[in-house]
């Protein structure tokens, strides 16, 4: 009876270390597709100034 528990539990272990893993690989893979978004974000707004900037230049020069 003994080896058939040892198995058992050998097996539920596994199991749950598999999981577990799948769950850190998980937090990891949202954690880092959070930060690419953000950085998406942060580089249209940069851009979007970039290009404010650029109409500000050329309108002054316009002006003079």
């Amino acid at each position: 009876m003994k080896p058939y528990w040892r198995c058992l539990t050998l097996l539920w272990i596994n199991e749950f270390s598999k999981r577990l893993l799948l769950l850190v690989w998980g937090l990891i893979l949202e954690k880092l597709l959070f930060l690419e978004q953000r950085q998406i974000i942060i580089f249209s707004r940069s851009k979007d100034c970039a290009e404010e900037t650029v109409d500000l230049k050329v309108s002054i020069q316009q002006s003079l």
